[in-house]
This record gives C-alpha cells, structure tokens and sequence, in this order.
C-alpha cells in the first residue's frame, strides 16, 4: 500500500484526515518517530486490515507502548557541562545544525488534539501573527461553540510541532482552576511555592516568566474574570499568552485581539461539510444547513459525523434537515430567551448523541456508550483523565475504549494532544444534562459519576505527594456541584462525603483559598441536604472554621466555632466528644487570635472533661493539656505551664515510650518553656537527648532532626553558649540548603537564625548580609503579608538600628506596623510588639515626641487586651517611663516606676537585687521631680 492508499482509507473508514506525507516520514527506512498515538494508529489499523490480522485492544495497546518507547528514544534531551560555566558568546544558533533533532517542547495542562477536518481560518493566521510582533494574543467570540478554543489549540499545536519551550494550558473559568493550572506549570519549571499554595505558585511562575526570555507559551481557556487574570500575567520577558474568553472586558489584556465571531465563516462551513459528509453534488442543501446551523463549529461538526456515521448508512442533506427540524429537545432548551446561539445548535446536538447511541448490534457495547456519555455530562468540561474512566463492571470495562471511539468519531468527545485526556464541550454536557432531567435519570448519572471517583479517593496523609492527581478530583467533584442535579438519600450521602473529602484534600495540600471555596459549598449543602442540626453538618462547620483559621481568617473562624459549639451544645449535649472538641477548636482560635484569657479558660473547661471522657494518657486529652500549658506560656504564665509540660511529658514517656514523636514533642515544648523562663541549664539536656532520638531514629538529614538542632543552638545561645550556637546554626543552615533547597521556608528561617546569632556577638556586618538575603526570599517564597516575611523585615530593621542606620531601619519599622494593623489589627500581640519596635527606634533617632504617643498607645492597648499581671503590659509601663524620663517629664514617668516596683515586690521580693536598685532609682527620681518628702 502506498502513503496515498493509507490516506485515503483513514479517511473512508474512520472519518480521519492524516496527510499522506506525514504517513510517508513514518514509513522511509529512517523514519520521524510520531509523537503522539492517534493517528499513528490510525494507520497501523489500516495496515493490521490490509493483511487481515484483527485489530484488537491488546494489539492497540502494544503499539501504542512501541511508539512512546522509539519516541523516548530519539527525542533530545538538553544537556548541561558540569562545572563550566557557559559562555554567552558561544550559544548556537537555532537550525546551525543539521544533526540537532527536532523540538523538544513540553506540554502542561490538557491541550486538545487537532479535530477531523480541520479548516484552517484566517483567524489562525491572525493570531500567529499577533504573536509574532505582540506578546499577548486575546480571541474572543460572543458565542460559546464558535471554535475560539481550537484556535489557541491549533497554536498550541504548531508550537508542540516546531518549537522548543513549554506550552501551558490553563482552564481558567474560576480563580480556583486558574491558581491550579498554573501551579502545576510553577512546580514542572521548578518554581512553585514550597508550601504548596497554588495562588502564590501562580505568583511565583509570572515573576519566574517575567525575569527570562525562553519562548513559553500560556494559555488561558475560557477566562471569566480580567483582574484575576492580570494579577497573574507576565508583564516582560519572552512568554506568549493566548487567551480565549466571551468576556469583552478581556481585550484590555490585549496588544492583539483575534476576533473568532459566530464561527466559520460560509465557505469555511461548506469546505468542512464537503470533506466531513463526502457530498460534494449538493451545495443547495449544504448551504441550507450552514445556515441553518448558523456556521458554528460545534454543531457544523455533530451535523456532520450524523450524516457519515462511521457506523451505518449516510444520509442526505434533505433527510438530516428534516431530522434536525423535527428533533425534539429537553424542557430547559426550548425556553430560548438570552440564548447566545440558535436552536438548531442543540438539535443538531441531540442528533449527534442519539446516533453515538443507536445499537451497534452488542448490548454490551451500547450500555458503555450510554454510560460513558453520562459521564460526561456531570463531570469536568476542562478534561476527564482516561485512567479514572474504570467502569465498576470489569466485563465491561474491557469496552470501554471502543465506546470512547464511538463517541469522538460521533463529535462528541475530543482527545487532549498527550492521549491522556477526553473532554467535551459545555453546550454537549448541558444537552446531556437536561436529556437527564427529562427522562428523570439525574440520579443514575451521579451515581454512575460517584462511582467512578470514590475508588480514586485516597488517605490524607497522601494529600501533598498526590496533590497534582487529587486537584483533578476535585475538579470531578466541584463539576458534580455545579451540575446541581436533584438527588436521592444514598446518593446525597455519598456526594456529601466527596465534598468532604474534597475539602479535605484542598486543606492538606496547602491549596487554602480553594479549599475555603470548597468548605463553604460543602456546609450549604449539608444544610441544604442533611438540615443545620445535622451531626455531618456540623462537622462540615467545622471544617470550614478550620480552613478559615489556616487562611488567616480568625475572625471568621471564630465566629464559626462559636456557632458550632453553640448548636453542639443544643444538640448534642455539654459532654459529648464532639462538643468538647469544638470547646478544644474554639479555644486554639481565641489564642491565635491573641485572645489568650479566653482560651485559657476554655482550656480549663475542658481538661478535666477530656480526662472524664478519654482518660488522662488519651491522645486528645495530652493534646489538650498541651495546648493549655502553650496557652499559659503565651500569657506569661510560665510556672503554670511548666508544671503541666512536665506532667504532659511524664505521661507520654509512661504511655507512648521514650521516643515516640508524641514524646519528643512532648519533650521540646518543655525545654521551650524552660527557656522562657531562665532555665537554660535544665531546657538544654532535653533538647540534646531530642537531637539523640531523632538522629537515631530519622536519620542526621531529616527535617524534623534539623529542627531539633536549630532549638538545640537556641538554648545555647539562651545561656551565652554563643560559639557552640554558632556552630550549629552554621551547620543546620548548610544541610537544610542541601536537603531542602535554598528558598525553602525552614531555610530561610535557619538563615535568620544565625544572622540573628551573628549579630549577637557584634559580627553585624554578617548579620545584615545574612538577614538582607532571608528578607528577600521571604518576600519571594511567602509574600510581603505573612508572619514569617513580617519577623524577618523586623530583624533586619533591628540590625540596622544596632548598626546606627537609622535611615534604613525606621522605614522597615513603619511598613512592618502597617502590615500588622492591617493584617492582625490593632491589639494583636504581634502589632504591640511592631509597634514598641518602631517608638524604640524614633527615640534612638531622638524623635521622642513620636515615640511617647507609640508608646502611649501601646500600653493603653496591652492594658485592654492582656492580663493585668501579663509580662507585656510591664515593658509597654517600663517603655513609657524610660521615654517620659528622656523627655524631661519626670512627672509623668514616676507612677510608672512607682507601678513597677510594686510588681517587682510582688514577683521577686522586697529585698531582690532588681527591686533595690528600682527602689533607689525611684527615690532619685522624686528628688530630681522636688519630691524629696517621699
């Protein structure tokens, strides 16, 4: 058979365009390996029928293996001298050699492949040359269907073919699929965020793109919103960006606008109609269904393959109009008001799928073809990955292909670039929907849909090495909520229980803002479903106030707590488990929130209930006993939460054994607490015996070990130990470079650390080095807002200030207050602290007027926030009455002094060195005020 013979059987049988040029470079002795399966196995059918050998699934998977394998095999692999760096001089040029290979592009996302017939449109050749000579390229089309997708495929294509670089293909119908999208872009290049979050992945891939000249490709399917989308657009650098919308307001992204209309235009229609149906004797009835159809690509192309079905006999024009005139439609279709596109569209439509469903002659086959379509009815227009296509029947699974090729030659379905993937369009699925509603089969799609997922679902302690695929769940699942069909008790139980799972996955993946998208869908409907009283419906509260307490929404989560613990109260009763867990959940939020009294006394409530209900060595009950001795030590209260550390880690020695993690925990938070209280000398044998444990049972690199050594290094430096400190800051910030990366947030938290030891024994200059560096990765890798880049800005401030650079350290003083009265509001423990650094500063700067009123504020708002007896609110009245002494009013500054040497009495005793040396001072004071009578 020659190339021409091939060609022209694919197209007969299968409905297929392969050129026979292309069969021709797969066939000479040296061949062009295909990169991609479909129509490469087009053609091994056809030449498996020309010698009569059947073509079977094991016959199509075995070639399908051969192919990828030779593909592997001679595609270029870039490769890069090791320890030579290279010479900007030397760079080939691109095609200076003949031997070099062909492309070696890379695709991310679901790019679609090139449908049968394909007509090249003028808007092609717009848009490549948009992209020539501007950067960004936006199509927009006020019509859903007119094709404006498969025109940035079709570019997407071209640059697979011909080009190196990456093309990324994002569904950016919401600010969830869009924040994925490119997070899985930012984590293949290398760049994404290390605590998984997509939105600062996003972030992170257009600062990436902005700083290099690589020709990537990016594009953006079915964009909704332009902000979002600005906010995470390249601005420089050598990136395309294609972007298909119905949004208008999108053209003022644009240096091009391609605009792809209502479709094809009338002598496009009619190219495709001729070489899709064969009629070429009939331009009459082919003009009369453009027309009818109104030239849109999607119903040009269901019309179509109905009329040359690859399986039974052709119609004419004539007959396929009559049909499509006198198809019936679903109740929801015939109601035609804001309708973008004919009617005929959706009839054209329901033809297409009652053909794919007509019997093929195997009932077997049939049932998968009706099941597969009802799939993809509630499941993700973005894309469904073959490998969860698993009908629960393994009989017939085996089908399953089969009917997958039924319905792409029906054009229905359509093949992603990579063969991993199927997707259909929007209008497709809602014709399919509302054909479901009609014959009352919602249900069974949902189910059908369900159980296709459930098996899928995995443990949560997978969630972060298994984000990528679990992101494509939950697309799954978020599709079957946006479906909104009605449902049954069985079946609303199971899609409740993925919506959880949903949330869930999101949460332990770092994905925050679409996991709090998620929780809240997930509790409406709970309520909508189960009712408010619900025992699932409270958990799903729950959940939501968790998310938001991670997000940093304390406020909202601590509103939502209360509610729950409210309505667990009423409804379960004051002891239940769960009521005491929400007391437990509520009281984590208040100390977050800086609301330490509160917490503590929840904390309180329920210890003794948690040791009633669980025993005193449970899990939960050393978890609360735990958190209120954290609590204690966050109010000052050190005595108290020593004693409960103690008895914390007593027990879970007995319990769990010496070097259970509980235990080691356990043991950390004791020598903590030491510390806090200067007990160096007891903190320092616990951590050192934890570095033992962990070494012995994690291994010198584990991160957890690494910890260990870091707080190992802070309670020597705490008894002035500084060079043994130094030491092993030095060493912990190397390994955690080494095993974790240079930008990674446990880094550059050991990078501070030792800036901060440097700086402690005068070596500043390094000191600044080192914090200048953690300050700008912080900002990089966690954003300008988080508490972590807010510790290091002030670090690098405070080594400023020592350093005398004034000019320097109050600016980033000032901005830190802002963030934190931004972020935290106005009494948060953190933005006292901020805002006692920044009066310090003014005074060292002799700005003191400037300082008193900061300084002022500060202990009006520690008074109102923080226990009476809590050690802040004694510096914020030591501050003050050191800055009204260095103002000259001494007044004002005495009651202060008088107030703090009665706490000093209290707390350390009339005869205290401390207490003395305040008590002579004082009396100074009143001599120098002319009280000398006191």
């Amino acid at each position: 058979m020659t190339a021409q013979d091939i060609s022209d059987w694919i197209d007969h049988r299968r409905k297929r365009a392969v050129a026979p040029s292309t069969i021709g470079d797969w066939l000479k002795p040296q061949p062009v390996i295909p990169r991609t399966d479909e129509k490469f196995l087009l053609v091994v059918e056809c030449l498996h029928a020309a010698v009569s050998e059947q073509w079977t699934t094991a016959a199509r998977e075995r070639w399908k293996k051969l192919r990828a394998a030779a593909y592997a095999e001679v595609r270029p692999v870039p490769q890069r001298t090791r320890g030579a760096d290279i010479d900007a001089g030397d760079a080939e040029p691109v095609g200076a050699d003949e031997n070099r290979g062909g492309p070696a592009s890379v695709v991310v996302g679901l790019v679609p492949q090139e449908p049968v017939h394909f007509v090249d449109r003028e808007q092609f050749r717009d848009l490549d040359q948009g992209l020539a000579h501007g950067r960004v390229a936006v199509v927009v089309t006020g019509m859903r269907g007119a094709g404006k997708t498969q025109l940035a495929a079709a570019y997407a294509r071209q640059v697979l073919d011909h080009e190196r670089g990456l093309v990324g293909w994002v569904n950016a119908e919401t600010v969830d699929t869009l924040f994925t999208g490119l997070a899985e872009i930012a984590d293949h290049l290398g760049v994404a965020a290390p605590d998984g979050d997509p939105a600062k992945s996003a972030y992170r891939l257009r600062d990436h793109l902005n700083n290099h000249l690589d020709r990537h490709l990016l594009v953006f399917d079915n964009a909704i919103d332009p902000d979002k989308l600005r906010a995470v657009l390249p601005t420089r650098g050598g990136t395309r960006v294609v972007i298909t919308t119905t949004n208008q307001a999108m053209t003022r992204l644009a240096d091009v606008t391609v605009d792809a209309g209502t479709g094809y235009t009338p002598k496009q229609a009619h190219t495709y109609l001729r070489k899709a149906t064969g009629i070429r004797d009939d331009p009459d009835g082919e003009q009369q269904l453009a027309e009818e159809l109104g030239s849109l690509p999607l119903a040009v192309a269901a019309a179509a393959a109905a009329i040359n079905p690859p399986y039974g006999p052709a119609l004419t024009y004539d007959v396929y109009l009559t049909r499509l005139r006198a198809q019936p439609l679903p109740r929801a279709l015939r109601r035609r008001e804001g309708a973008d596109h004919p009617q005929s569209v959706d009839q054209a439509i329901t033809l297409s799928i009652r053909a794919a469903e007509t019997s093929t002659g195997d009932p077997e086959l049939d049932t998968v073809v009706t099941w597969l379509l009802g799939l993809f009815a509630v499941l993700s227009t973005a894309g469904v990955k073959r490998a969860l296509l698993i009908h629960p029947d393994p009989s017939l699974d085996e089908l399953v292909d089969e009917a997958i090729d039924r319905c792409v030659q029906y054009s229905l379905l359509s093949w992603s670039t990579d063969n991993t993937a199927l997707s259909t369009h929007r209008l497709t699925a809602r014709v399919l929907r509302e054909r479901a509603r009609d014959a009352d089969t919602e249900e069974t799609l949902l189910s059908h849909a369900l159980e296709v997922i459930e098996p899928r679902l995995f443990a949560s302690s997978e969630a972060w090495s298994r984000r990528v695929e679990g992101a494509h769940l939950v697309d799954q699942i978020q599709s079957l909520h946006a479906a909104d069909l009605p449902t049954g008790t069985d079946t609303s139980t199971r899609l409740l229980a993925a919506f959880r799972w949903a949330t869930a996955q999101l949460t332990a993946a770092a994905d925050l803002g679409r996991a709090i998208t998620q929780a809240r869908h997930t509790h409406t409907r709970h309520q909508q479903i189960l009712g408010p009283d619900h025992p699932e419906t409270l958990t799903s509260r729950n959940n939501l106030a968790h998310v938001c307490r991670l997000a940093g929404k304390v406020a909202e989560a601590i509103t939502l707590f209360e509610q729950n613990l409210d309505d667990r109260i009423r409804v379960l009763g004051a002891s239940h488990p769960h009521t005491l867990m929400s007391r437990g959940n509520l009281a984590t939020a208040y100390q977050v929130a800086g609301r330490v009294a509160e917490a503590i006394s929840l904390y309180e409530q329920i210890l003794p209930d948690f040791e009633r209900v669980f025993g005193p060595y449970h899990l939960h009950t050393l978890t609360t006993r735990n958190n209120l001795a954290d609590a204690y030590k966050s109010a000052g209260q050190l005595s108290a939460a020593v004693s409960l550390f103690e008895r914390n880690l007593a027990e879970s020695e007995r319990v769990r054994g010496a070097d259970h993690p509980d235990t080691l925990s356990s043991r950390n938070n004791l020598a903590h607490a030491y510390q806090l209280a200067g007990r160096g000398a007891e903190a320092i044998p616990l951590h050192e015996r934890n570095l033992v444990e962990r070494i012995r049972i994690l291994g010198a690199d584990h991160p957890d070990t690494l910890g260990t050594r870091n707080n190992l290094a802070q309670a020597y430096e705490s008894v002035r130990r500084i060079t043994e400190a130094i030491l092993l800051y030095e060493r912990n910030l190397a390994d955690y470079e080494r095993v974790l990366g240079a930008d990674h947030p446990a880094t550059l938290i050991s990078r501070n650390n030792l800036a901060a030891a440097y700086r402690s024994v005068g070596r500043l200059d390094e000191a600044i080095s080192l914090y200048e560096q953690a300050l700008i990765e912080f900002e990089r890798v966690l954003g300008a807002g988080h508490p972590n880049t807010l510790q290091s800005r002030n670090n690098l401030a405070y080594a400023y200030q020592v350093a005398e650079r004034m000019t320097e350290a109050i600016p980033l003083f000032e901005r830190n207050l802002t963030d934190h009265e931004r972020l935290l509001g106005l009494n948060h423990p953190a933005t006292l602290a901020s805002r006692n650094n920044l009066a310090a500063a003014y005074q060292t700067a002799d700005r003191v007027d400037e300082a008193i009123s900061l300084f002022e504020r500060n202990l009006t708002e520690s008074q109102r926030v923080l226990e009476a007896d809590h050690p802040e609110i004694f510096h914020a009245r030591g501050n003050l009455a050191l800055a009204y002494q260095s103002a000259g009013r001494i007044a004002a500054a005495i009651p202060l002094y008088e107030q703090i040497l009665t706490e000093r009495k209290r707390k350390l005793g009339a005869d205290h060195p401390g207490t003395m040396a305040l008590r002579d001072f004082l009396v100074v004071m009143r001599i120098w005020a002319g009280r000398s009578e006191d």
